[in-house]
């Protein structure tokens, strides 16, 4: 008891009271230890035969095919004792997303992961998931392919597979399951109608306008969607799609592949390459050139400058490595002059991005965190940068910096596991991929010269080809809002 309690109030004579009314002697507490909940093997079918496709000895990877045609890429290291990282990428994704339903890909891949497998009720799924696993996530991320990502001590890797191979041995697509996660995604997006998440959601519709596969979608969107919207998008890829599985961690390469043949390897047969139920739409920028205001409501004082320079038309090997320069000069420049000369930002940074499955389109990005009355003038700043460097050229000292900084952070990723599944999950996909990694291995950053960088500066950071935007709370006075 607290509060404001009488004066009259005696501690001791109501203890001496409860012990008196007690019928019976107190038990102790006892802690439950947790449950847990671990995965076993399923009759998906007989183990399939592994073929050595391939080998990359300068990471020391394997690519295996499955005799079901599931591919395999197995990478083991000594970086993180005991743990695996594991990715399973699974038909087309994105590139065959029907074009007027943008809440597929926000809530329709949950209806999947809900309605549970043909082994498992959903909430046991997830406290096998809970109990097994470091990390995993069912999403679309990387927009050219379904993904179930993981990572997981070395002795439950089989858990991983075995969850993967649960999903795509008879998928479920339940209709209450689907109205229920319907509901749960509606007041979801609602309770997060405000701060910088709902500016950041109204920059990309306001960049890809029109674009299912991008943009996000609103209240109709939500209401409209069907449990058969999302079975004729996902049922055919899980069930017959392409499937690359990649694993990269401490774990032996033998181990790996045993466990890949009693897993995916059980399954009917996959399509030996991706398919796609029609041509490919191509991705483009609907917005017109130039600067756009964005305001979210909220009190944050804080604002987000972006910066947005689209590349049209493929990229190779050296050119995105040139890419990547550009980026790295381009923070550089943003920090000196944005950050440490005025000091209206707080931490800029500056990446290439590319659109992976659309081979014509990628971007390079700027992200600037500034004082909400400075945002403007920030993202002015921003477009100014970037056309002195496309107008002006590239300073000799700027780029040898910018490379060095560049090539030091490669030579650390080779140590990362994250990084290397990366680079590995599409190698049997895109075998061109392997070149370009081996490339990379070798140094090719420290190849590319100054004159590549500035060709690509002179075509990309042009002042029509510029982006901005300032993503700003609204004003306000006590509860009114100002115009």
């Amino acid at each position: 008891m607290s509060g404001e309690l009488p004066p009259e109030f005696d501690p001791a004579a109501m203890l001496t009271l409860l012990t008196e009314a007690r019928k019976f002697e107190p038990d102790e507490v006892r802690l439950a230890a947790r449950q847990e909940h671990s995965f076993a093997m399923k009759p998906w079918g007989d183990p399939g035969e592994a073929e050595l496709v391939r080998e990359i000895p300068e990471i020391g990877a394997k690519l295996y095919r499955l005799s079901n045609g599931v591919r395999v890429n197995i990478v083991s290291t000594p970086y993180e004792p005991g743990v695996v990282h594991g990715i399973a990428r699974v038909g087309p994704g994105l590139l065959d997303m029907p074009g007027n339903k943008p809440a597929l890909k926000e809530f329709g891949l949950h209806t999947v992961f809900a309605s549970g497998t043909a082994h498992y009720l959903s909430n046991d799924l997830r406290k096998v998931i809970d109990t097994e696993f470091l990390a995993f996530d069912f999403g679309v991320d990387d927009y050219d392919a379904f993904t179930f990502t993981g990572t997981t001590e070395r002795a439950k890797l089989p858990a991983f597979l075995g969850v993967v191979t649960e999903f795509l041995f008879r998928p479920k697509f339940g209709t209450l399951v689907h109205r229920s996660e319907k509901m749960k995604a509606t007041m979801s997006r609602a309770s997060s109608a405000s701060g910088m998440a709902e500016g950041m959601r109204d920059l990309t519709d306001h960049l890809f306008a029109g674009d299912a596969r991008f943009v996000w979608g609103n209240f109709v969107d939500y209401v409209g969607l069907s449990s058969t919207d999302v079975r004729r998008w996902l049922q055919r890829p899980l069930a017959e799609g392409y499937v690359e599985v990649s694993m990269v961690g401490d774990i032996a390469v033998e181990d790996a592949l045993d466990l890949a043949r009693r897993t995916v390897g059980t399954l009917p047969p996959r399509a030996e390459q991706k398919q796609l139920g029609g041509p490919l739409k191509p991705v483009k920028i609907s917005a017109p050139p130039g600067f756009k205001r964005i305001e979210f409501v909220g009190e944050d004082h804080l604002a987000m400058v972006m910066g947005h320079w689209p590349v049209v038309g493929e990229v190779g090997a050296r050119d995105r490595a040139a890419l990547y320069l550009l980026a790295t000069l381009l923070e550089n420049q943003i920090r000196q002059r944005v950050r440490q000369d005025l000091g209206l930002a707080y931490s800029p940074s500056a990446d290439f991005q590319p659109y992976d499955g659309f081979a014509d389109f990628s971007m390079l990005v700027a992200s600037i965190d500034c004082a909400s009355d400075a945002a403007s003038k920030v993202a002015r700043m921003v477009e100014d940068i970037a056309v002195e460097l496309s107008r002006k050229g590239i300073d000799e000292g700027e780029f040898l910096g910018a490379r060095g900084i560049l090539s030091s952070q490669l030579r650390r990723a080779w140590r990362d596991n994250r990084f290397l599944l990366q680079r590995v999950m599409r190698a049997q996909e895109q075998p061109d991929s392997v070149d370009e990694l081996v490339a990379l291995h070798l140094g090719l950053i420290d190849e590319v010269t100054k004159a590549e960088v500035a060709a690509w500066a002179k075509k990309v950071l042009t002042r029509r080809n510029t982006y901005t935007a300032a993503i700003v709370p609204k004003q306000f006075i006590g509860i009114f809002q100002t115009d």
